[in-house]
């Protein structure tokens, strides 16, 4: 990996850049957890470390979410009322805020006394816009504000996919934005089997329950399927999930997981669905595709710009009679090896350079 000259020149002074985790609520973010323990090996990789000094923003509670050893850690309230408040308003709270050149929020506030730092925003999908009854009114009108104080402070903007960017044309059109895919960093492979399945063929949806996910209509093609597909089981497991057998339609949910068994999950397999009608970015598939497995997922924006050519699509995701040609009938593409050293590379190259552009 390189660097240009022209920024190796500049970075003979590093930056100093203040990441905020105090936001993350862990019984809340799930996703949002492991996308930013994800972007903290960015953060924190030697490479990167060259050119940029790190100061990271928690609460007290995070303090085994993340790893800090070397790094520099600053405060926020662990109330939320007060921790909101802290961060609107960082300039009267941060003793070093005029040291900061770069505020980097991967979430959808803004500060409005900042100080000389420049704020960039990680938008990771816009869920709230396609799926407004997920959100109160309250929640709504919130969310609105806080693209309206980024569009008028003219925040830079990073979002996971061009599908996302394109979500937000009209809501952050004062805002300049780069697309840059989440990072994803592979646990360490461990198997920890789960005996109950251990012996069995299975289809595999890794998911949590909200509607759009769409799992319902996968466990009706699977009530339906022929009779020479019988001995196949659909097994569901995901945060939020709850543990239920279904032996007569062999429908196993095994609610939530440890990391060790969704790798085993992952690798034992016959073929991994995702049947989402929307994603923001679809971190689910490069985990699939890093254990090169046969994966059928729905055709659309986000997914496809994350899977590219080597998945297998249902152009209608909403069609039972599809998801069960391609689930059981239809000869299937095995994806591609998901090579995650160059991945992680590109997007430590683009984080590295992305915050010198302005």
């Amino acid at each position: 990996m390189y660097i240009t000259s022209h920024l190796r020149i500049k970075c003979m002074v590093k930056k100093k850049i203040l990441v905020d985790y105090s936001w993350i609520n862990k019984s809340l973010s799930g996703g949002a957890l492991k996308s930013c323990q994800n972007l903290h090996n960015i953060f924190t990789n030697e490479y990167f470390n060259n050119y940029y000094d790190c100061t990271f923003l928690i609460n007290k509670s995070q303090k085994n979410l993340f790893k800090f050893k070397n790094f520099k850690r600053q405060y926020a309230p662990k109330n939320i009322i007060l921790n909101h408040l802290f961060r609107f308003f960082l300039f009267f709270f941060l003793k070093n805020i005029n040291e900061i050149d770069i505020i980097f929020i991967p979430n959808i506030y803004s500060p409005i006394f900042n100080g000389k730092a420049k704020i960039y925003n990680l938008i990771h999908d816009g869920q709230w816009l396609i799926f407004p009854e997920y959100f109160s009114f309250t929640r709504k009108i919130w969310l609105r504000l806080n693209y309206y104080i980024i569009n008028i402070k003219k925040n830079k903007c990073i979002f996971t996919t061009k599908y996302v960017k394109q979500q937000y044309t009209r809501l952050l059109f004062n805002s300049s934005s780069v697309v840059i895919p989440l990072p994803f960093i592979k646990s360490i492979n461990q198997f920890k089997k789960i005996k109950i399945i251990e012996n069995i063929k299975f289809n595999l949806i890794l998911s949590s329950n909200l509607p759009h996910k769409n799992i319902e209509i996968i466990k009706k093609v699977q009530k339906k399927r022929k009779k020479k597909f019988k001995n196949i089981y659909l097994v569901i497991a995901g945060i939020g999930q709850t543990y239920n057998l279904d032996k007569k339609n062999k429908i196993f949910n095994l609610g939530e997981v440890s990391e060790s068994e969704k790798n085993w999950l992952f690798n034992k397999c016959e073929n991994f669905l995702i049947p989402s009608l929307y994603e923001g970015f679809g971190m689910i598939m490069i985990e699939s595709m890093i254990y090169s497995k046969k994966v059928i997922s729905s055709n659309i924006a986000s997914l496809i710009e994350t899977g590219n050519n080597s998945i297998n699509y249902i152009k209608n995701p909403k069609s039972e009679k599809e998801w069960d040609k391609n689930i059981f009938y239809s000869k299937k593409k095995k994806v591609k090896k998901f090579n995650i050293r160059l991945y992680t590379q590109e997007i430590i190259k683009k984080y590295t350079n992305i915050f010198f552009v302005n």
